[in-house]
């Protein structure tokens, strides 16, 4: 991921930022670092050609051998018996380099434990008639390698951590640190009046993982007229028979297609709804409380972990349609309590600030 432009390149701009402050850098390395800002002066990327070629993999879906390359180049440019922050599946390399001269190793893993995340995954695509393998066993293997050599693997949420503790990795090894959201991009502007229209809004990519299936599925059986349904997102290769005539199918729904303005979409809400199969975290959870909105997640999401069960949200049990629609049912039964749950929203997202995630992560390094 190019630095601080979206997603982990984002997590890991705040983490580098954190690990400045304290003296700790040394170096950041990244595939592109234009907007590294305060960070250009420890940046280094790869040049043009290199750029564009692995570009190229990943247009033709070559994300193993994407990851597996960059991680030798910047296994390269590591002194050995330096410490290591990197992430899981790009890091194999840079491990055994840092290791060579007794540096230590922190691997950062946003998601469940491989093998699990595949169980699940390989398990939600057999539910709706789809036989195929949706991760690379070549990755799974990488991952495992990874958090076998790694010193510590570093969990986004208690899901997470958890994943890896039942497959034997031991306590020790296993250290939470939740990602944070910024307070004045998603909190600083005044929300649009409350209407009569509730909205419910998804944003993520309209998949299987996501549990975009059971929510189309839920929003048709209860069909209401007074309320909207907004997904933004795209729907993934090989997914589209499965849900686009979902799609097609349930009432007031709204599908804005890739969403390049999220704090715009989600002050528009009133509810964020996330049923994903597998989710380590889910920072548009943050991002939705900071905006004022509850939320509405399976337990298979990392970021339940924020939830405070009727406070600022709800949990249901993933895969069960049933206990989502009663969820759904409840916010448009119960509007006044809704909007007087924004509150709590917003204060639970004030607990879950950047700084605090930085703040855990250099405690990390000084232990």
């Amino acid at each position: 991921m190019p630095l601080n432009r979206g997603g982990m390149g984002t997590i890991a701009w705040h983490a580098c930022n954190a690990m400045m402050e304290a003296g700790l850098l040394h170096r950041v390395i990244a595939p592109e670092t234009g907007a590294a800002g305060r960070l250009e002066p420890l940046a280094q990327d790869l040049p043009w050609p290199f750029r564009k070629a692995m570009a190229a993999m990943n247009r033709l879906r070559w994300h193993s051998a994407h990851d597996a390359w960059f991680d030798r180049w910047a296994a390269s440019r590591i002194e050995s018996g330096m410490d290591y922050y990197g992430w899981m599946h790009q890091s194999l390399a840079c491990i055994r380099r840092c290791h060579q001269g007794g540096g230590r190793a922190w691997v950062d893993r946003g998601s469940v434990e491989p093998r699990l995340q595949r169980r699940w995954l390989v398990e939600e695509y057999a539910r709706h008639g789809l036989r195929r393998d949706p991760m690379d066993s070549r990755a799974v293997n990488r991952m495992v390698q990874e958090a076998d050599e790694t010193d510590f693997v570093v969990a986004a949420s208690t899901l997470v951590a958890r994943s890896y503790r039942e497959v034997g990795y031991p306590e020790s090894k296993i250290v939470v640190n939740y990602p944070g959201v910024d307070l004045k991009v998603f909190g600083g502007v005044e929300r649009r009046e409350p209407q009569n229209r509730m909205r419910f809004v998804f944003v993520g990519q309209l998949s299987l993982q996501k549990g975009i299936p059971d929510l189309l599925r839920a929003w048709k059986k209860l069909a209401p007229s007074d309320a909207e349904l907004i997904l933004a997102g795209v729907v993934p290769p090989g997914e589209e028979s499965i849900i686009l005539p979902l799609l097609r199918d349930a009432p007031h729904v709204t599908w804005k297609g890739h969403c390049q303005d999220v704090p715009s979409l989600l002050r528009e809400g009133d509810v964020l709804v996330l049923p994903s199969a597998q989710d380590g975290f889910g920072l548009v959870v943050l991002e939705a409380f900071a905006s004022g909105l509850l939320v509405i997640v399976s337990d298979r999401v990392g970021a339940r972990d924020c939830v405070i069960e009727g406070k600022n949200g709800f949990i249901f049990p993933f895969g069960n349609e049933g206990a989502l629609g009663e969820r759904l049912a409840w916010c448009l039964k119960e509007r006044e309590r809704v909007r007087e749950m924004r509150k709590e929203a917003r204060e639970t997202a004030g607990r879950f600030s950047w700084e605090a995630y930085g703040q855990r992560l250099v405690s990390f390094f000084k232990t």
